[in-house]
């Protein structure tokens, strides 16, 4: 049986793609203007970015129910092979759990008789799943190039004290997620964080004690 930390091991946290390098509608890189000291910084701002959104299975435990399993295992009878549907069924099981955890994986895989690792690295390359539960109040901190230069990265590091996760994790208490994302479009606020449908932009570290006292009053 593979454990949480092979299946974390099997997909590479650097897949780059074109659209990484060019994150944020309001960044315009000139390549014919910049020498290769510059392009070699825009790269390395590039991993360190897709490094602090690589999603990462949940730590939490899993509490899934007998009735969940049943509807699940109801899906899994219905695609059982025909290794095509896999996509649907995982979309089908995270509208049953809500998120897609380990246990859940391996239940599709088993399911549908594909290897471990195709599930995680499906789960991890498309933006639609999730691998931790959402937090009532979902934080989000835009690592946009607009953004990260003006001090996103800050604000995670200032959200992983508050909060005690890091980007991709759920609270204990179910209260807080927090996740990195690539640009939200609001550059001009630069750097922004959302919480659930609230945005807020100019942002410093100092400023997020009080906007997550705000959320936690609410209980």
């Amino acid at each position: 049986m593979a454990s949480r930390s092979d299946v974390n091991a099997v997909a590479p946290a650097n897949n780059i793609s074109f659209l990484d390098f060019f994150p944020c509608p309001c960044y315009n890189l000139n390549t014919a203007r910049i020498g290769f000291s510059a392009a070699r910084r825009v790269v390395i701002e590039v991993l360190v970015r897709r490094n602090t959104m690589v999603k990462k299975i949940s730590a939490q435990p899993f509490q899934g129910t007998a009735e969940q399993a049943a509807r699940l295992e109801a899906v899994l009878a219905e695609h059982r092979g025909d290794p095509a549907q896999l996509m649907a069924v995982m979309q089908k099981a995270q509208g049953i759990y809500g998120y897609l955890p380990f246990e859940v994986q391996v239940m599709i895989a088993d399911g549908m008789d594909v290897p471990l690792q195709r599930v995680y690295g499906l789960s991890t390359f498309y933006g639609q799943f999730a691998l931790s539960p959402a937090g009532k109040y979902a934080v989000s901190v835009c690592m946009g190039t607009a953004c990260y230069v003006k001090g996103a990265q800050a604000l995670l590091d200032a959200l992983h004290e508050l909060l005690g996760i890091d980007a991709g994790e759920c609270t204990a208490d179910g209260l807080f997620s927090m996740e990195a994302s690539r640009c939200v479009g609001a550059c001009g606020l630069a750097p922004v964080m959302t919480v659930n449908e609230d945005v807020y932009g100019n942002l410093t570290p100092d400023m997020l004690d009080g906007i997550i006292a705000k959320y936690r009053d609410r209980g």
